[in-house]
């Protein structure tokens, strides 16, 4: 590109200068503006149950001022959810398998910046950990713990690394109605699975990631009725983890 063109470019967004440890950094700062949509390929089930945009953060790297906005879209499996509730009598109502995708854009372009690219991501998915791990805890998910990550193929042909996070939900108490009796049955822990990955893609930071159960749930309750009858109920809530496992995987693989 010609010296002229260059600064043409730049003078459409304001031309920024710092001084940086290899000399003058030259760099646009650009107006943000709207947001888009983060684009996902999405299975069958899925529904969109939330959406919002703002500043993700606004903090200095260095001598370089960034701010970041965000459009982030969420998801749930609702079959997956209605059927817990079902199959527990309505003891656990809670979203159990969620997706979501978030589109972030910066008023810098870190390419033009390669040595704070990085740390910008780095500080935008620490950001996402910390709302994914609150909103699991709001959820009612116990001990959730970072484990081994793992990497992912996406499908624009590049390869990240993802962060995997490992807790419980608790089902306490499953109560059953017989005629003037109630039955009450202790409950036991469904294990969950976490998911976080971040990466660019045509100049914007995209995050994505998703929770599900990681094993079924079956139980066997006896229960002693009366002094000659005894009652064996099973529950089995069916909730295939790997299909869903599966799902979300892939569609972290086609956020763009």
């Amino acid at each position: 590109m010609e010296r002229r063109s260059f600064l043409k470019g730049l003078s459409v967004f304001g031309l920024a200068a710092a001084a940086g440890a290899g000399g003058l950094l030259v760099y646009s700062n650009r107006a943000l503006g709207q947001v888009p949509a983060p684009s996902v390929d999405l299975k069958e089930g899925w529904e969109k149950i939330d959406e919002k945009t703002g500043t993700v953060f606004e903090r200095d790297f260095g001598v370089i001022k960034v701010k970041a906005n965000q459009h982030l879209v969420q998801y749930e499996d609702q079959a997956i959810r209605e059927k817990i509730r079902k199959g527990t009598l309505g003891a656990v109502d809670t979203p159990i398998a969620l997706f979501f995708a978030s589109k972030i854009n910066t008023n810098i372009n870190l390419e033009q910046i390669p040595l704070i690219k990085n740390e910008v991501i780095s500080q935008a998915k620490k950001q996402a950990k910390n709302s994914l791990l609150d909103r699991l805890k709001e959820y009612g998910i116990k001990e959730i713990k970072k484990t081994k990550s793992r990497d992912l193929d996406l499908e624009i042909n590049k390869k990240i690394n993802l962060s995997v996070f490992k807790g419980y939900y608790p089902i306490e108490k499953v109560k059953f109605d017989l005629k003037d009796k109630d039955l009450n049955f202790s409950g036991s822990k469904l294990k969950m699975t976490a998911y976080l990955g971040a990466w660019t893609y045509n100049g914007y930071i995209l995050i994505a990631g998703g929770v599900h159960p990681s094993q079924d749930y079956e139980k066997t309750y006896n229960k002693e009725i009366t002094d000659l009858i005894n009652m064996t109920l099973k529950l089995d809530l069916g909730l295939k983890p790997n299909k869903t496992k599966n799902e979300i995987l892939s569609q972290i693989q086609s956020t763009t």
